[in-house]
């Protein structure tokens, strides 16, 4: 749900190193997913609203750093 360049430029994340980065990313976007598969994103992303959208890649960029910095 989040390319690096969302974190690095929208999200202002700075704390994962760029070598790790995507795959922080992708693997909080799975963590993500599993949490609100059935409520939000089974409807399938692109169907979302721009708000909903905005709320999860946000919520992606803050799992990523908790799993990087925990």
């Amino acid at each position: 749900y989040v390319t690096p360049e969302f974190y690095q430029n929208t999200y202002k994340g700075s704390s994962i190193p760029e070598k790790e980065l995507e795959r922080a990313l992708r693997q909080a976007s799975r963590h993500i997913d599993s949490l609100t598969y059935n409520r939000i994103v089974g409807q399938g992303f692109s169907n979302l609203t721009p708000f909903q959208q905005e709320v999860i890649q946000e919520v992606v960029c803050l799992q990523a750093d908790f799993e990087y910095e925990n």
